[in-house]
């Protein structure tokens, strides 16, 4: 696996190389890295990534020094897109992304265990990500319509929207970049965090249906979520994080019973 690993980090070498040189010859790569004398990876927090992520490209070029730094994408994804939009390119490969749970389409039928299956069903979801990312922040967002829905969210850390709170402009970014991967981005508002499908005939809006279930957040709840159709275009995207910490000690999970 390293082997392959290393594969993908020469690639990635290549695509991080500027336009003009992007026709050099891979010698050419290597002899100007060994001229500068240093490459600077980020990936994955954890030595498990690390060591995955280095071994082999040190062992195949032990005159290039490799520097590595493992955090989190929650940190560090829209600090690199700031950097590169004022020009700075302070990283030779990045290597990762933001592990995500996205509650997108479900519905809970109606009945006295319908609190009890919605919160199985979340749960589960939280429980592989604890598995599949022992050692990342883990973003959970939701296309909701409904205030049952959003509650569900409130064990989650920093959630966006959340009463009393004005959103920033990484919390809007998020919001959009959420929409995006919705397939609803041309509709969303990143202030009020919602998505309206405007025309005469709007398309039902995917959410997860959580109608049978009983609010338990109280009027401000109620409020930030308002009332919203989905059979009518309209939803609310909303997200928190799974600390790692927390997410590795199954403290999600336990809630969610």
């Amino acid at each position: 696996m390293v082997r392959y690993m290393a594969l993908a980090l020469t690639a990635l070498l290549v695509i991080a190389a500027a336009p003009a040189k992007a026709q050099q010859s891979w010698d050419d790569v290597v002899k100007a890295a060994v001229a500068e004398g240093e490459v600077d990876v980020h990936g994955g927090p954890g030595k498990s990534y690390e060591q995955v992520l280095t071994t082999g490209f040190k062992a195949a070029y032990p005159n290039i020094k490799l520097v590595f730094v493992g955090t989190s994408g929650r940190d560090v994804i829209l600090q690199i897109m700031r950097e590169r939009e004022a020009g700075l390119y302070k990283w030779d490969v990045y290597v990762g992304g933001t592990p995500s749970i996205l509650w997108g389409l479900g519905v809970t039928r109606k009945g006295k265990n319908a609190p009890a299956a919605l919160k199985a069903m979340t749960g589960e979801l939280t429980r592989r990500a604890a598995i599949s990312f022992p050692d990342e922040d883990v973003l959970v967002g939701a296309r909701l319509a409904h205030p049952s829905c959003y509650v569900l969210l409130q064990s989650y850390a920093d959630v966006v929207p959340r009463p009393g709170y004005t959103a920033n402009g990484e919390d809007r970014a998020w919001g959009r970049r959420l929409a995006k991967r919705y397939g609803c981005e041309p509709h969303f508002d990143d202030r009020a965090f919602k998505v309206t499908v405007k025309g005469r005939k709007p398309p039902c809006m995917p959410v997860l249906d959580t109608s049978p279930v009983k609010a338990t957040g109280g009027a401000k709840i109620a409020g930030l979520v308002g009332e919203l159709d989905a059979a009518r275009g309209q939803a609310m995207i909303a997200f928190g994080w799974a600390v790692a910490e927390e997410l590795a000690a199954g403290s999600y999970i336990t809630a969610a019973r």
